[in-house]
């Protein structure tokens, strides 16, 4: 997921002189995730083919305001607003945010008798809290699917709670489930106080079913899954885990392909003060009644061993 955090610092943030960042999102190509912050003036906002997270931190004359948003099928929005100044009226603080998706999903419909309907839970929590006469926050959650059949269903929410809608689905056919997602939150202070909107990691589709007519559970826990590998209907996606480490190799392991290469090179060694030499190439030949190569790389391995054994002890 990107991260941006921005900064706005005094009168440039108070004046209005933020920047908008550019959006990448092309016409038409899903997934798109987008996400946009205000703070005082100053804002900033994003489109993506990942999941994109938003901060923005805005200082003004009579207080100061952040927000972030994350943009992602599992959206999340918070901001905080606070007015310092000893004097009401003077101007206002105000964070807001807003993140979205737009995502196309494939289904196919299991054979059943009856009709048949999707049907999506849409779960919203977080809290606004407010200090202060004039002190205000706000939240809009909107979730909406569509289809090449041209069935639709939407459900909105403006406080914390669920809300189900369902989808007509044709039994046998396999259907390409368009689908978007916005949340949108909002905290102003016009007078000395603050104002805390937080409803992040909250606006998620828990559920999804395929019931029939009388809502009956034809298929339970489903999931979707986009083009991208994202998953609308379960857990948030986490990063993959680590490959595992390769187990070191033993003692007995590095002893044995040690020899190994001896015995392919075939060339005699000595051992003079616990330091393996090699020896000349006018001493390759056995002396008579002597060792060959193979006797003598043993001999060296026992050596090696006793000498480890004794260094042990």
């Amino acid at each position: 997921m990107q991260r941006t955090i921005i900064l706005a610092a005094g009168l440039s943030a108070w004046l209005g002189l933020g920047a908008t960042a550019y959006a990448v999102c092309l016409p038409n190509v899903l997934p798109q995730f987008t996400s946009s912050v205000f703070a005082n003036g100053f804002q900033q906002q994003d489109c993506e083919a990942l999941p994109v997270e938003l901060t923005a931190l805005g200082p003004s004359l009579v207080g100061n305001a952040d927000a972030t948003a994350t943009g992602a099928l599992n959206l999340n929005a918070i901001a905080h607003a606070n007015y310092t100044d000893p004097f009401p009226n003077q101007g206002a603080s105000e964070g807001a945010a807003d993140a979205g998706f737009r995502d196309q999903f494939r289904f196919l419909v299991p054979q059943t008798a009856a009709s048949a309907f999707l049907s999506f839970t849409l779960s919203l929590n977080g809290s606004i809290i407010t200090v202060g006469p004039e002190a205000s926050g706000s939240v809009r959650a909107l979730l909406s699917f569509g289809d090449q059949f041209f069935n639709a269903a939407t459900a909105e929410l403006t406080a914390p709670g669920t809300e189900v809608l369902q989808l007509p689905a044709f039994p046998g056919a396999v259907e390409f489930i368009n689908a978007i997602g916005d949340l949108s939150i909002d905290a102003i202070a016009s007078a000395p106080g603050n104002v805390t909107v937080d409803f992040a990691n909250t606006f998620s589709v828990t559920t999804i079913k395929l019931v029939d007519a009388n809502g009956n559970i034809l298929e339970d826990n489903i999931t979707l899954t986009d083009a991208a590998g994202n998953v609308l209907g379960g857990p948030a996606n986490q990063p993959p885990p680590p490959p595992p480490a390769a187990p070191e190799p033993s003692s007995a392991l590095l002893l044995a392909a040690g020899l190994g290469l001896l015995l392919s090179s075939r060339a005699r060694i000595g051992l003079a003060g616990g330091i393996v030499l090699p020896r000349s190439r006018s001493s390759e030949k056995p002396r008579s009644g002597g060792a060959g190569p193979a006797s003598t790389i043993a001999t060296v391995a026992e050596k090696v061993m006793l000498r480890a054994k004794r260094d042990g002890s």
